[in-house]
């Protein structure tokens, strides 16, 4: 009988996992579709409201305006981010090729 019990309660178990897994995977679905206001951006990205407005203004951040207000895809945002990671390692790396070839002419760094 034991036996039994320890099997039902593993069952539960298992389901409560999945069904936790299914409703964070749709949570997380929603909000990548979800559209941020300047603040909510701004406290995203873990800057300045004046910083997301400067760079929506000169288009350097994927934005839209509704009514005279923006409004950013989080989407959007997330591969905004990915992109500029990944422009960072690029210019990293031609930073380091370029000072390989230079010689400090035997002076101590």
């Amino acid at each position: 009988m034991l036996f039994g019990f320890a099997q039902i309660c593993l069952m539960l178990a298992k389901i409560a996992i999945v069904t936790g897994a299914d409703r964070l995977l749709c949570e997380m679905k929603n909000e990548f579709g979800r559209i941020f206001t300047l603040d909510e951006v701004a406290s995203y990205l873990k800057v300045g409201k004046r910083t997301v407005y400067r760079l929506a203004g000169a288009k350097k951040i994927p934005a839209f305006k509704v009514g005279g207000t923006w409004r950013f895809s989080r989407a959007d945002i997330d591969n905004w981010i990915k992109q500029q990671s990944m422009d960072g390692l690029v210019t990293g790396r031609e930073e380091d090729d370029a000072t390989k070839g230079k010689s400090n002419n035997g002076g101590r760094k």
